[in-house]
């Protein structure tokens, strides 16, 4: 997830946060002080949990023979041949899902793999692992 995003998602976490508790804005309660008294994780480090769950799933089911047979048909299906005036879009390239999580996280899908198969080495690297050993 992007820093942008994150910041995004968490500012909107506060507000709601400090709207639930009926803190106003001329309270003066910081961030850290809602966090003490909700005692909830932050909600980029939950979204980067749940995406780290799908990717283990994802990596469990990618080599399986009905995946494969599965991608083959939906290659077939889209394929679609090169025209010979065919260029490329202006700009960089997007990145897909997998190499986000994979820029996330900084393990590669075949780390990843491993690691879901490692039930204990998958929980330390789900980023709420450290804020739960904070909160206790």
């Amino acid at each position: 997830m992007r820093k942008v995003d994150s910041d995004r998602i968490q500012s909107f976490h506060m507000q709601a946060l400090r709207r639930i508790l009926g803190i106003r804005w001329y309270d003066k309660v910081s961030n850290a002080e809602v966090n003490e008294r909700t005692k909830l994780p932050d909600v980029p480090s939950l979204i980067a949990d749940i995406v780290i769950h799908y990717l283990v799933t994802f990596v469990a089911y990618w080599r399986t023979p009905a995946s494969q047979a599965l991608q083959l048909s939906i290659e077939a299906h889209t394929r679609t041949p090169f025209a010979a005036d065919w260029k490329h879009p202006p700009g960089r390239p997007r990145r897909n899902w997998l190499q986000q999580v994979e820029e996330d996280i900084g393990l590669s899908v075949g780390a990843a793999r491993i690691a879901g198969q490692d039930h204990s080495m998958w929980k330390t690297l789900r980023p709420s692992a450290g804020q739960a050993q904070l909160n206790e």
